[in-house]
């Protein structure tokens, strides 16, 4: 499709004159011709020209006259001016003329080919100004939709945030209420089975519930210390080390004392469990056979980061030690088994030492990277 032609407004008081100007344009524009300012004036809507050749002296309104009107008039503003004048322009007229927004002037006589390059740059100047001014347009206009959508993909983003954070909460309270009341059913079993223990007549049966509510209460507080916890996956296993033997020094201590050098280490709940019921066995075993009745001693319970990748616990005791034979290892107690089956799912190493007492020595792994110093 051939573009449309730009239009050339040609505004003089001679026919003549107009009409010669414009047989020098007419192959390569439209001409829109007016002999006065007032017809010119009247053109102008109709017209829509992209460039005005003006001549300064005219009958009505001279050619500044003219132009300072156009150049007011807000769809004209950018248009160019051209003077064509057969006066004898001093540096005063073209400074006027400039202020006036005038692009350029041209003195009759004229050479036809200077007028054709000086129409054409100045009209392939407007147009590409006016191009540009389209593009930013468009560009502003993109910009627009473009805020618009981002404005409205950041309050959908924020909604969603914003229920993710009011499920996350939720969530988190119907965990911590399963942990209290996990925790509080276990002690309740565990109450239970001592009052059980307590209605036997029976030594072993009375000292297995006793051994049972033990665990279970052992295993209770690692819920009662997630339901504390800001986490409801990790636990703080200095303080559920030490809640653990004061529970069982309340439970069965008769005359030792509990010496505690403990260092602040947190690990994921599926270790924590395992480790606080070896824990249990291993204490509970000092209490009921390190030191005979009207004895004293001391307990010492030690935890601590083992190289880059353990945890290393001691549980020792400065108490009557190991029968004259006896091989924990070959021992098929329950609480034995259970602290070499549970060490064995901590992928740790236990070793006793019996002189001069007891020395427990659990060492196991970080199997992932949450075991870490608090």
């Amino acid at each position: 499709m051939e573009a449309e032609k730009p239009v050339v407004m040609i505004v003089d008081d001679s026919e003549i004159e107009a009409e010669a100007l414009g047989a020098i344009l007419a192959p390569d524009y439209h001409l829109a011709l007016a002999y006065s300012v007032r017809e010119a004036l009247e053109l102008l809507d109709s017209a829509n020209p992209d460039i005005v050749l003006l001549d300064i002296v005219m009958a009505d309104v001279d050619g500044y006259g003219f132009a300072e009107t156009l150049k007011k008039m807000e769809r004209y503003r950018d248009t160019p001016i051209i003077f064509i004048t057969a006066l004898k322009t001093g540096e005063e007229d073209e400074i006027r003329g400039l202020a006036l927004g005038a692009v350029d002037f041209i003195g009759k006589p004229y050479s036809p080919a200077i007028v054709r390059l000086r129409v054409r740059n100045q009209i392939q100047l407007k147009l590409a100004r006016d191009q540009l001014a389209n593009q930013q347009g468009e560009l502003k206009a993109h910009n627009g939709e473009l805020e618009n959508s981002v404005a409205k993909a950041v309050a959908e983003l924020a909604a969603t945030t914003e229920g993710l954070r009011v499920s996350l909460h939720e969530r988190e309270a119907l965990l911590r209420e399963l942990h209290h009341r996990t925790k509080n059913n276990m002690q309740l079993i565990s109450a239970l089975l001592e009052s059980v223990s307590e209605e036997s007549q029976d030594e072993a049966v009375r000292r297995s519930f006793d051994e049972m509510a033990e665990r279970i209460f052992s295993m209770s507080l690692v819920h009662e210390q997630l339901y504390n916890s800001e986490s409801l996956s990790d636990i703080e296993i200095s303080s559920y080390v030490r809640d653990i033997a004061d529970h069982l020094s309340g439970c069965h201590n008769e005359g030792a004392s509990i010496q505690f050098d403990l260092e602040e280490l947190v690990v994921p709940i599926d270790t924590a469990i395992p480790f606080g019921i070896i824990i249990n066995e291993l204490i509970s075993n000092v209490f009921a056979h390190a030191f005979p009745p009207g004895s004293c001693g001391t307990l010492q319970i030690k935890l601590h980061r083992f190289g880059n990748d353990a945890i290393e616990i001691i549980v020792a005791d400065d108490g009557v030690g190991l029968p004259q034979g006896f091989d924990v290892s070959k021992d098929g107690s329950l609480g034995f088994a259970l602290v070499r089956e549970l060490a064995r799912q901590l992928n740790g190493s236990l070793t006793f030492e019996s002189k001069e007492g007891l020395h427990c020595d659990l060492k196991f792994p970080r199997t992932d990277g949450r075991i870490r110093r608090i």
